[in-house]
């Protein structure tokens, strides 16, 4: 009996150690105030947002498995449900452009936040900077619950389970 109780406890251990995180500390959408907004000369205002939270993503163009979530972008739009999604990018050149164009044209914000990105990385719970990682931020704009690897329409769903 006391090996099986050993055993489920690892069980357990492993379960709790999956690519869903919850939060002890949470970091908030306001981290992100002040960053340029793609597309417009305006910066981003966390408060617009204000009871409606957001799914925040955290993309390169030199991660593979980014470029395959982007690819799948309207996918994981359709599965929101109109909760806002803002990718993070480090810069926007001309390689970003064209592969953040689905996201851009199904809605996303994309913020260019330059030389914070590895610290809101790491403010955001991700201390590896490993990508892709997202984030679901709850309508107070406190993070929720976050994802490391590929997003897609059943991962986001699962994340919404949990923080609704």
């Amino acid at each position: 009996m006391r090996k099986q109780i050993i055993a489920l406890c690892i069980g357990l251990g492993f379960l709790a150690s999956s690519a869903f995180a919850q939060y002890d500390v949470n970091p908030h959408l306001s981290a992100l105030d002040g960053a340029a907004v793609i597309g417009t000369e305006a910066t981003f205002r966390s408060s617009v947002l204000q009871g409606r939270g957001a799914l925040v993503m955290f993309w390169a163009s030199n991660c593979p498995p980014c470029l395959v979530e982007m690819q799948g972008f309207a996918r994981i739009k359709a599965a929101t449900n109109g909760t806002p999604i803002i990718v993070i990018v480090e810069k926007y050149g001309s390689s970003e452009q064209a592969l953040l164009a689905n996201p851009r044209n199904n809605g996303a914000l994309i913020l260019n936040v330059g030389g914070n990105y590895r610290a809101l990385l790491e403010e955001f719970g991700d201390s590896e900077a490993a990508l892709p990682y997202s984030i679901l931020m709850g309508k107070t704009g406190a993070a929720c619950i976050a994802h490391l690897g590929l997003m897609n329409a059943n991962a986001l769903r699962e994340m919404q389970a949990e923080c609704d």
